[in-house]
């Protein structure tokens, strides 16, 4: 198993420069297609019932800017990702996480920035990433700000006994395959640690470097349990599974997905 078609999704921020960077050093690295590809939203315009004439001509040059920002975009993405002999652009106007689960059929794994509230946003291109992760059919790899490289060296694996925990997992392989070491951890129970040591067993029956490591705790503290072990490992990737409880739960109540996703101070790559 191996990455062979990456998608990156560009905004007008700065970061999408960085995460563009990113996508391209790994699509050289897996040999992989890439997928630039940008949805924009309609901005909201006032229409009066007497102006047909007027509200045409807005509409119009709503029209263009659309036209005149996916341009740039796709232009921005050749010029970073420069000499990767296989480009593919993809663009559309409308909701951005509508067109990603459209278009995903073409990916192995979509690229996604951050969004933390303190992140550099863009509200009509924007992606959030929990949305996506449940629309896609897809793992997402999310990328912090200010990161332009991808290697992969150390990965930790956030393990709970879930579907989703499993998938990211396999979903993860061709990262773990390359990777000088991966620790597996498990937060919680006895039995997250019995599944923690059989997962990298797993990993090891693979040719995977893998450890299994252990962490007491609750749900509440899970998160907190997971980024210790990314600094102790001084790791670039996290692995886990998202939403084992439903979004709407996690949005309301707070839950790991959630926490992970904000604050993660590295690339996370995630299933469901």
């Amino acid at each position: 198993m191996s990455y062979k078609n990456l998608m990156v999704s560009l905004d007008l921020t700065a970061e999408a420069g960085h995460r563009v960077e990113l996508a391209a050093g790994l699509a050289k690295r897996f040999q992989a297609r890439l997928i630039g590809i940008a949805g924009r939203r309609y901005e909201y315009i006032p229409f009066e019932p007497l102006a047909y004439g007027a509200n045409t001509i807005m509409l119009d040059e709503l029209e263009r800017r659309i036209a005149a920002d996916l341009r740039g975009l796709e232009q921005r993405f050749r010029d970073i990702a420069g000499m990767h002999n296989s480009l593919e652009w993809r663009f559309g106007s409308g909701q951005p996480v509508a067109l990603l689960a459209r278009e995903a059929r073409a990916a192995d794994l979509v690229i996604l920035a951050r969004q933390n509230r303190q992140d550099e946003q863009d509200p009509l291109f924007s992606v959030d990433p929990g949305e996506a992760v449940m629309a896609l059919g897809r793992p997402i790899l999310v990328v912090p700000p200010n990161t332009t490289t991808l290697v992969a060296k150390q990965v930790v694996v956030a393990w709970k006994d879930t579907r989703e925990a499993r998938r990211a997992v396999r979903d993860a392989l061709p990262f773990l395959k390359v990777a000088s070491e991966v620790v597996v951890v498990g937060v919680g129970a006895p039995n997250d640690a019995n599944g923690a040591q059989d997962v990298a067993n797993y990993l090891q029956h693979h040719g995977i470097s893998a450890s299994a490591a252990h962490r007491p705790g609750d749900d509440a503290k899970a998160a907190n349990a997971v980024l210790d072990v990314v600094a102790e490992a001084c790791a670039d990737l996290l692995v886990m599974g998202a939403y084992g409880h439903s979004r709407t739960r996690e949005w309301i109540l707070g839950g790991v997905t959630h926490e992970l996703l904000s604050r993660t101070p590295v690339c996370c790559l995630m299933a469901h």
